[in-house]
C-alpha cells in the first residue's frame, strides 16, 4: 500500500529531501546538502544549477536507500523551491548552459532603476510586484543579452529559462516536461495574475523574451510527469515556491492567517484570499497557491538577509560562534540603543531600495559584540513591524502570526517579534515546514486528502510567544528604530 510522500525542498543554502509518512502525518526523515554560493563581483550571487540537480539526486537516492523504499511504497513527489533564482539551460543535453542567477543578486539594480515611471507602474498593476532586480524578468534579460552560451542556446533554438523548479522538473523527467507553477510564475515580473494564467506579450516585449525559451504554466497541485528514480517512475503531483509552501504547511490557509518565515531571508504572507489588494503600493501581491484553475493570493513583504546576516556576523566578524547560544548572548546584551539594518541586498518591503547598505547605528565605546548581534536579531521584527504597520493602513491587521524556519528557534526572535506586534507569535512544531506545503499539496492531487481544510489540521503549533513588553516601550523602540532607517535611506 503506497503510503509515503517524498518532499525535494530545493532552498537557497541547501537543498533536502524529506520522507512523509501518511500514516502517522508526519515527516520522519530528511537528508540535505549544502550548495555552494559564488560571488563573482560585488553584489552579484551565482550558483551552479548542474551541482543542485546532482545534490538533489544524490539527496533523493539516499533517503530511498535507507528506507528500502519501493516504487509501491511512493504516492508522488512534491516539489518546493527557492523563488526567482533563474536558470538557462540546453533542452538537449539538460545541462545548464552558465551559472543561475540568485534571488539575492543586485547585478540588474542599475536597469530597473533606469526604467520609465510610468513603465515600472505598468508592472505593478500587471504583476503585483515592485521593479526590482530580485524578480526573474531582468535576470534572464540579463543573461539573453551578456552570456554567450545563452546567446549560442537562444540562437539554435535550444535555450530553457526558468526558475529553479522548472529545471528540477525538466531534469527528473528526461526532459519530457518543461513547467513551472503559477507561484512561481508570479515571481517573474511576466505574468498578469490578475487573469487567466500565462505570460503576458506586453511583458515580454520589454524585456525582450521569447516565449517558446519559457516553461508551461500549470497549477500547484497538479499532474508534471514521472520522475526516473532508481526504483522506476514516481509521479510528481505537485510544485510550489518555497514561501507559499510554507504558508500552506503553517496551516494558513484562510484569509487573513499570516506565517513568517525566518531563513536566509524573511518572508511575510499574509493570505488574502481569492481577490488582490488594491492600492497596495509598498508590499506584493502575489499567488499563494492555485488548485483545479482556482487561485488564491496572498500578500508578501521580504526582508533580503535573515540568515545570511547572522551567517556574516558568525563567519567573517566572529562576533559569536554557534547558533544554539543565540538566545544566551541575547539575554548578555546591556544596550537598548544599538540598532542594525541588514540590507547586504538592498531593502525589500516597504522601502524597496536596493542601493542603501547594511549599517549600525548608536555604537558606544561601551558596545559589546552580544549587543551587535542582539541588534541584528531585532532588526529581523522590527522589520517586520514595518510591513505590519503598512498593511494596518490598508485595513489588514495581523493578529497572529506563524513562524517557521532555522532562525526561528531563536526564542528571543519571537519574543521580540511578539512585543513589537503586539499579538502572539506561534511557532510550529515542524520549524522546517516549507515542505509540508508541497507534500500536502501533492497529497492533495493524489486524492490521499480531500480538502484543504483537512491539511490545515496537520499544522501543528509548539510554543506561542504573548506580548510582554507595553505599548509605549514598544513605540519608543519603533520610532527610535525609524529615525535609524529614515537616516540612513536619506543618505542612499
Amino acid at each position: 500500500m503506497k503510503r509515503y510522500i517524498l518532499a525535494i525542498d530545493e532552498g537557497t543554502t541547501s537543498e533536502r529531501v524529506a520522507l512523509f509518512d501518511t500514516s502517522i502525518n508526519k515527516i520522519i526523515d530528511s537528508h540535505s546538502l549544502k550548495i555552494t554560493q559564488y560571488y563573482p563581483k560585488e553584489s552579484w550571487v551565482e550558483q551552479d544549477a548542474n551541482e543542485i540537480w546532482n545534490n538533489v539526486k544524490s539527496s533523493l537516492e539516499t533517503i530511498i536507500k535507507k528506507h528500502k523504499l519501493t516504487q509501491e511504497d511512493i504516492i508522488g513527489i512534491g516539489i518546493t523551491n527557492q523563488r526567482e533564482t533563474t536558470v538557462a539551460w540546453n533542452k538537449a543535453s539538460g545541462l545548464a548552459v552558465t551559472k543561475a542567477i540568485v534571488w539575492q543578486c543586485k547585478r540588474t539594480e542599475s536597469y530597473c532603476a533606469g526604467l520609465p515611471a510610468k513603465t515600472k507602474e505598468l508592472i505593478k498593476q500587471k504583476t503585483g510586484l515592485v521593479v526590482d532586480s530580485y524578480f526573474s524578468a531582468t535576470k534572464m534579460r540579463w543573461l539573453l543579452s551578456n552570456d554567450k552560451d545563452v546567446k549560442k542556446s537562444a540562437k539554435d533554438g535550444t535555450l530553457a529559462l526558468g526558475t529553479m523548479d522548472s529545471f528540477l522538473v525538466y531534469k527528473l523527467t528526461g526532459g519530457k516536461t518543461f513547467a513551472t507553477d503559477t507561484t512561481n510564475a508570479s515571481r517573474t515580473m511576466l505574468v498578469d495574475i490578475s487573469s487567466p494564467f500565462n505570460y503576458d506579450e506586453d511583458l515580454l516585449k520589454l524585456f525582450d523574451i521569447n516565449k517558446s525559451f519559457l516553461p508551461e504554466i500549470k497549477n500547484s497541485a497538479d499532474n508534471y510527469g514521472l520522475a526516473k528514480t532508481i526504483i522506476g517512475d514516481i509521479p510528481i503531483l505537485s510544485v510550489i515556491g518555497d514561501q507559499q509552501s510554507s504558508l500552506i504547511g503553517q496551516g494558513c490557509i484562510e484569509t487573513g492567517k499570516a506565517k513568517i518565515t525566518y531563513g536566509t531571508g524573511g518572508f511575510l504572507l499574509v493570505n488574502s484570499g481569492l481577490n488582490l489588494l488594491k492600492n497596495n503600493n509598498l508590499t506584493l501581491n502575489t499567488v499563494a497557491y492555485s488548485i483545479s484553475g482556482t487561485t488564491t493570493y496572498a500578500i508578501e513583504g521580504s526582508i533580503f538577509n535573515v540568515g545570511s546576516t547572522l551567517e556574516y556576523l558568525k563567519n567573517t566578524l566572529n562576533l559569536f560562534d554557534s547558533y544554539a547560544n543565540l538566545d544566551k548572548i541575547c539575554k548578555q546584551a546591556v544596550s537598548d540603543q544599538v540598532y542594525f539594518l541588514p540590507a547586504f541586498s538592498g531593502l525589500g518591503a516597504p522601502y524597496w531600495s536596493g542601493s542603501v547598505k547594511a549599517g549600525i547605528y548608536g555604537l558606544t565605546l561601551g558596545t559589546e559584540k552580544a549587543d551587535i548581534v542582539k541588534s541584528a536579531i531585532e532588526s529581523f521584527a522590527l522589520i517586520v513591524a514595518d510591513i505590519s504597520r503598512y498593511l494596518s493602513s490598508l485595513g489588514i491587521k495581523i493578529k497572529q502570526l506563524s513562524a517557521d524556519g532555522g532562525v526561528s528557534k531563536c526564542n528571543y526572535l519571537l519574543e521580540f517579534q511578539s512585543a513589537i506586534l503586539g499579538c502572539n507569535v506561534v511557532r510550529m512544531a515542524e520549524s522546517e515546514s516549507t515542505s509540508l506545503g508541497a507534500i500536502f499539496l501533492a497529497g492533495l492531487q493524489a486524492g490521499t486528502y480531500h480538502k484543504l481544510n483537512e491539511i490545515s489540521r496537520m499544522a501543528i503549533p509548539a510554543t506561542t510567544f504573548s506580548p510582554k513588553a507595553t505599548k509605549l516601550k514598544a513605540s519608543k523602540r519603533l520610532a527610535e528604530w525609524d529615525k535609524f532607517v529614515m537616516s540612513t535611506l536619506s543618505n542612499n
